[in-house]
């Protein structure tokens, strides 16, 4: 009887310990259908974010690209700058130039030798306004340069 006593308690313990087990297994069950539903939930999630992460790293590279052809855009607009600066300079200079030589012209005549002067100047007309020719396409030259240059100047301004 006493071994019957302790038969009896050993399968008890062993019912006990089967109810912890199946107690155990239903508990480790509903945490791993939490962390399931959990992980379900992050999926899309997680989509969206690398699809994010995909959009925001190709618009960098767009930036990045614009930024380096407005450099280079900057870079040409500051070189034709200069260039028209200088022919700018050089125009003038050369406007001055014709200006200086006919001040060096002008004479203080006497009465008749201002007769003789107005009879060679109806003459010689033709001949210097030739040279008026020349300065007034200086001039418009010029005007064009200034143009390109204050247009460049904007150009630089507006990509910077």
């Amino acid at each position: 009887r006493e071994q019957l006593e302790a038969e009896k308690g050993k399968v008890e313990a062993a019912d006990r310990q089967r109810a912890k087990a199946h107690l155990a297994t239903q508990q480790v069950e509903k945490q791993m259908a939490a962390v399931k539903a959990k992980v379900e939930r992050l999926h899309p999630e997680r989509v969206t974010i690398k699809s994010r992460l995909s959009f925001l790293e190709q618009r960098l590279e767009e930036l990045s690209h614009s930024a380096e052809q407005d450099g280079q855009r900057r870079n040409k607009l500051q070189e034709q700058l200069a260039a028209i600066r200088a022919e700018e300079a050089r125009l003038e200079s050369q406007q001055e130039n014709l200006k200086k030589g006919l001040a060096d012209r002008a004479v203080t005549f006497t009465p008749d030798q201002l007769q003789e002067f107005e009879r060679v100047k109806q003459e010689t007309e033709k001949i210097t306004a030739a040279s008026g020719d020349a300065l007034r396409q200086l001039d418009h030259q010029i005007k064009v340069v200034r143009q390109e240059r204050i247009q460049a100047e904007g150009d630089v301004r507006d990509a910077t």
